[in-house]
C-alpha cells in the first residue's frame, strides 16, 4: 500500500516539499517515522486505499469544523 498524498507543515516550504517528497517515496510507515523524528515537521498522509493518518503534533494545526 502507496500514498496518495503527502500534505507536510514545516519551517519554510523548502523543508515542506523535501518532507512530502520524502514520505511520499517512503510509504506510509516509514514516511511517518521520519515526519515524526524531524523537528518543527507535521504532516497528513492519505493511502492509496484512502486511510488518513497524521503526525502526533497536527492536530495543534487544525481547526474543528462546525
Amino acid at each position: 500500500m502507496g500514498l496518495a498524498s503527502a500534505t507536510i507543515i514545516g519551517k519554510d516550504a523548502t523543508t515542506a516539499d523535501a518532507m512530502s517528497t520524502a514520505a511520499f517515496v517512503l510509504g506510509p510507515e516509514t514516511g511517518l517515522k521520519v515526519i515524526e523524528k524531524t523537528p518543527a515537521v507535521e504532516g497528513l498522509l492519505m493511502t492509496s486505499k484512502g486511510e488518513i493518518i497524521e503526525s502526533s503534533g497536527l492536530s495543534k494545526y487544525l481547526q474543528p469544523t462546525v
